[in-house]
């Protein structure tokens, strides 16, 4: 493991949401979420698979501009599906919640509201180090 990186990603203070936590704590994470969607168990299989090297987001001060993330649509519990990539470009508010606007794949951007979605965010090299570091201690 190059210690230098490990120092340099700890001292990052953007990646204090990630200090003391371990792989399974955020799989464990994911896992409950996705739990109360009351997927069918493949399902459920496929996401969790799909989301490994993600992390479930419940604040939005663990966003930010340049993070890749992937979600699920909560408004309408008969169409749960989980997203494909997508890059963040801005973060807003209005007086109906936080406004995300997302970069796709072919550059085009469109927005969601913060409230209406499960996000995951996937890690950088920086948490994976962290994460790692904190599983071998």
């Amino acid at each position: 493991m190059d210690i230098e990186l490990l120092t340099k990603a700890i001292e990052n203070s953007s990646n204090a949401n990630i200090i003391n936590k371990s792989e399974s704590i955020l799989k464990s994470d994911i896992n409950n979420i996705l739990q109360k969607l009351q997927l069918k168990k493949d399902t459920l299989k496929e996401y969790n698979k799909k989301l490994k090297n993600y992390m479930y987001i419940d604040c939005i001060n663990d966003l930010k501009i340049g993070h890749s993330i992937k979600y699920i649509n909560i408004v309408n519990p008969n169409e749960i599906k989980l997203s494909s990539n997508f890059i963040i470009c801005n973060i807003n508010s209005n007086e109906n919640g936080i406004i995300i606007t997302l970069k796709t794949f072919n550059n085009k951007f469109f927005t969601i509201y913060f409230h209406n979605f499960l996000i995951f965010k996937k890690m950088n090299e920086e948490e994976k180090i962290i994460i790692k570091a904190f599983s071998l201690l």
